[in-house]
């Protein structure tokens, strides 16, 4: 088959990573609609509890709530939240009243659907239709649905439009709440359906406005903007970008994220072709950009850098849905100079992190430095540029092999799910070849490789084509050509996990040696090793391989990673290698879950578990973790060694002669804490430091040109076994030089190194061989950093 068909044009496949837009916010009273019918106010869903993380402005609560979304079938369904997000805001909301007295408060960019799209907050009008659920509420009253008396159910899962009877513009001052629903971006609230745009929005929306009848392409899991729409797009850019576009478009992944892109997985890199990284300018480099960046050079995917938010750029005049190059005519020398000078941060953060990069209309090789493209994914200016740098880079420095597919297809699975009247499907992308109805697959499931052949295969209806009425919005074909999001009907898909690999094979003989293929690479993403190391566990193969990968750069060693919630077994591993290394004898659970029981043998066991869906604060919870133990270790370890110091004891304050005597010292050299022995300067004991004090509040210790009270406990009395201006020092014990000078390198320096030999030289009026070993790693110490 693959001999005799022609090759295929491949649309190149783009993901989206980095800094997700948020600001399109509701008012905090607004009543969000759960899946079992009860409403809540959007603030109640965090109370009072503190945010997870801070994304510039904002304040992040990482929530899975189970919401009513409207899902790319174009019917209402479940989904779940990725999580809350909150910001302080001073400004204007809109209030948006339906013909039937529902309304929903929104600040001005906030986008709702319409027969014709998307449309911002601002630009709706009197007698426009916007999109409802079709609803039933059973005790309707808005007190007793928010007591749990009354609830709504959804009538159908179809999609109304209903007229809008005022638009109502209200000033407010306090915070402004929102929900990120992975996938869909939506939600019911108020009875209204609302939305978050963000980049990806964005760009599909400007597809959608500059495209033609049949020119725009549904997938599963993705939206094709066809080059003939790129083209129209960046008509204004001509003559900075004199490209004739031969790819078919570009293939937009529609999750963003770098959890999703993790997803996006194949032996040796990522099916995604090319990536755009969105940066906040407003913020610069944050952690979760060296992350995305990480990923990124890992798995050998190049990108473009999407510099949003221009718009917030002190003194910045927007122009909707203008190229930047014609928006940036219209600005102040002020407001230039300042962008001017966030990019160059910008460059400046990148570079300390290895990654070269400039401004894309400074650059004069692409292949040299990473292109930083000024937009606002809220105005649109500069998506225009973005457009025409990816696609220029993608066509100019595409391979012959990513340029055409031909061949049996071969793909990821994004997500498997049952679909009503059809069981089990997979959402996958399809990144090569081409996959037909019938076609023998293999794909990687939990308990190895599953083959199974096609029994349909599901794209969504053209957007021109879809109805908010019973018709089905997704139809049967007969085959997909790479790259293309597409959802597969077959066999046994239950078993399937989600990253796993898929692959069609022409003839039943190389069933076998496809099915080999896959179960070596689902074992090199998902093993266990006889070593000390952590266990780790995540929803999707592509999470897994992504954690495990940044740990092991850490040097941290992984025992056992595999997918699904943690077991019994996995536990008591754990706690084996606990016994050997506390720091290593630990879990990692990325989006998944430990059953009670299994929690229960966690804590009898003393295994210590670690869990988010965010890749770098579950490494950093850990990270941070065991630099906290290896203080507390260091600390414990510091308080039963005795560190060498001397000290004088100061004319005019003795406080006290005995039992206990209280002098004032002052430390010349080294450090005291309370339980230190003692000694004169001719190695006679004097019993041990009891308390040391300043303006009388006790201190843990004291350094060097400390003056400070101190409490000798023992059999000593000032004025027989030492007297006032004596020198005075610390009784080490040679185990207690060794710690000192092994597991407490930071304190040594030329002045205690000189100290320690003092004290070995007084400590040698009693036994001349204490301390040889000591003053033989001390001269290699010195020669070492003499030499270094």
């Amino acid at each position: 088959m693959s001999g005799e068909e022609p090759k295929k044009l491949r649309s190149p496949i783009v993901t989206v990573l980095g800094h997700v837009d948020h600001g399109k916010c509701l008012h905090p009273d607004e009543k969000v609609l759960l899946t079992n019918g009860k409403v809540i106010k959007i603030s109640s869903l965090v109370g009072v509890s503190p945010p997870d993380l801070r994304v510039g402005d904002y304040e992040v609560f990482i929530k899975r709530i189970p919401v009513l979304s409207l899902g790319l079938s174009g019917y209402i369904g479940k989904a779940l939240t990725g999580g809350v997000w909150r910001i302080k805001y001073r400004g204007h909301l809109y209030k948006i009243v339906l013909s039937d007295g529902r309304f929903v408060r929104v600040t001005p960019e906030h986008p709702f659907l319409t027969p014709y799209g998307w449309v911002r907050a601002d630009e709706v009008s009197k007698h426009d239709m916007i999109a409802v659920p079709d609803l039933i509420i059973i005790n309707n009253n808005s007190s007793s649905l928010e007591n749990g008396v009354g609830r709504i159910v959804l009538k159908s899962r179809e999609v109304l439009f209903m007229e809008v009877n005022s638009v109502e513009v209200e000033d407010y001052e306090g915070f402004l709440y929102d929900l990120s629903v992975p996938g869909t971006q939506s939600f019911i609230a108020n009875g209204v359906l609302v939305h978050n745009t963000t980049l990806l929005d964005k760009i599909r929306g400007t597809a959608v406005v500059s495209k033609e009848p049949g020119e725009m392409t549904q997938h599963v899991g993705a939206s094709l903007v066809p080059a003939s729409v790129i083209e129209k797009i960046i008509t204004p850019l001509k003559n900075m970008f004199p490209i004739k576009l031969t790819i078919p478009g570009l293939l937009f992944i529609d999750t963003p994220g770098h959890e999703a892109f993790s997803n996006l997985r194949k032996r040796g890199g990522s099916v995604a072709d090319f990536a755009v990284l969105v940066i906040d300018i407003m913020e610069g480099v944050k952690k979760q950009t060296l992350e995305s960046i990480e990923i990124l050079m890992s798995r050998k995917v190049p990108f473009v850098i999407a510099a949003n938010k221009i718009d917030r750029i002190p003194g910045w005049k927007s122009f909707r849905d203008t190229p930047f190059t014609l928006s940036a005519r219209s600005q102040s020398r002020q407001a230039l100079e300042e962008l001017d000078k966030r990019i160059y941060t910008l460059v400046g953060q990148l570079s300390q992190v290895n990654v070269p990069s400039e401004r894309y209309d400074k650059i004069r090789d692409f292949r040299k430095a990473i292109a930083i493209v000024p937009i606002s994914a809220k105005s649109g200016e500069g998506l225009a540029e973005l457009l025409a740098v990816l696609a220029g880079i993608v066509q100019r420095f595409l391979t012959h092999r990513i340029m055409f597919t031909w061949g049996p297809a071969k793909g990821v699975v994004l997500e498997v799910k049952e679909v009503p009247g059809l069981g089990h499907c997979a959402d996958v992308i399809i990144y090569d070849g081409i996959l037909r109805k019938s076609d023998i697959v293999v794909l990687g499931g939990y308990e190895g490789p599953i083959v199974t052949r096609v029994r349909a295969l599901l794209m969504p209806r053209p957007l021109e084509e879809m109805r908010v009425a019973s018709e089905v919005n997704f139809i049967n074909v007969d085959e997909v050509v790479a790259a293309a999001g597409v959802r597969l009907s077959a066999p046994e898909l239950e078993k399937v996990v989600a990253g796993a690999p898929l692959q069609a094979v022409e003839r039943e003989e190389e069933v076998e040696e496809v099915s080999r293929k896959i179960a070596e690479e689902l074992m090199q993403v998902r093993f266990s090793k006889n070593i000390v190391g952590v266990i780790v566990k995540a929803d999707t193969l592509g999470t897994l391989e992504a954690v495990v990968s940044m740990l092991e750069k850490r040097g941290v060693p992984v025992r056992l990673a595999d997918v699904g919630p943690l077991t019994r077994r996995e536990v008591i591993e754990a706690s084996v290698v606990a016994k050997e290394n506390k720091y290593l004898g630990v879990i990692l659970l990325f989006n998944v879950k430990a059953p009670p029981d299994i929690e229960e043998l966690a804590l009898k066991e003393g295994v210590k578990i670690f869990r988010d869906n965010i890749i770098y604060k579950l490494i950093e919870s850990y990270e941070n973790w065991v630099a906290e133990e290896r203080l507390k270790e260091t600390y414990e370890k510091a308080l039963k060694t005795i560190f060498p110091a001397k000290f004088q004891v100061l004319p005019g304050y003795v406080f006290r002669r005995s039992s206990p005597a209280i002098v004032g010292v002052r430390v010349l050299g080294g450090v005291i804490r309370p339980g230190y022995k003692i000694m004169r300067s001719d190695g006679k004991p004097l019993g041990k430091i009891n308390q040391i004090q300043l303006k009388g509040k006790p201190l843990q210790e004291a350094r060097s040109g400390s003056e400070v009270a101190i409490s000798i406990e023992g059999d000593v009395l000032v004025g027989r076994h030492f007297d006032e201006g004596d020198i005075l020092y610390t009784d080490p014990t040679e185990k207690d030089l060794e710690t000192f000078i092994t597991d407490f390198r930071s304190e040594l320096s030329n002045e205690t190194i000189e100290l320690i030999k003092e004290i070995i030289k007084i400590k040698q009026i009693e036994d001349k061989k204490f301390g040889l070993s000591i003053l033989f790693k001390l001269r290699e110490l010195t020669s070492g950093v003499q030499r270094s």
